[in-house]
């Protein structure tokens, strides 16, 4: 995950926290869904 090496973080818990939003914000906004014709919810909107 480029997120990881993109950053420094000064605690594992900010590391923990920033990939929780990478991935919440970013990575599931993009990806593609099953669910919705293996497209991705941007593609939707």
């Amino acid at each position: 995950m480029s997120e990881v090496y993109l950053n420094e973080y000064a605690t594992f818990n900010d590391a923990l926290e920033n990939i929780g939003r990478f991935i919440e914000e970013v990575y599931n906004s993009k990806r593609l869904h099953s669910s919705i014709g293996y497209k991705s919810p941007i593609k939707l909107a």
